[in-house]
């Protein structure tokens, strides 16, 4: 099976580092939808333009309520799929990378 390239964290889970400079009020309206906390170069997930601390949303217009229902879907559905995600834009949250606190590739 092809891979996404993506691994997800839920909001709750980087509201200190992807999301630090995010309100309050962001992150919570997210609950525990899965985010975007590593991209792997190259993947499926980069070629197709999502970024790190996009939230995962849809799987063939399955809702994803949070990182195991993610798991569950993306390994069950049949290629190729249809993922929809929001991209938080630069005035919602500026995304912080913060080695020690996120995953960082190593060349």
């Amino acid at each position: 099976t092809p891979l996404l390239g993506a691994i997800f964290s839920s909001a709750g889970e980087v509201r200190n580092t992807l999301y630090k400079t995010a309100s309050f009020q962001f992150v919570e309206s997210l609950k525990n939808r899965p985010v975007v906390s590593f991209r792997i170069d190259g993947s499926a997930a980069e070629t197709s333009g999502v970024g790190i601390g996009d939230v995962l949303l849809n799987v063939n217009d399955i809702g994803i309520p949070d990182t195991d229902t993610a798991v569950k879907v993306l390994s069950e559905t049949p290629r190729p799929m249809t993922l929809e995600f929001y991209a938080p834009g630069d005035r919602q949250v500026h995304i912080c990378k913060t080695e020690g606190q996120c995953m960082v590739k190593y060349d």
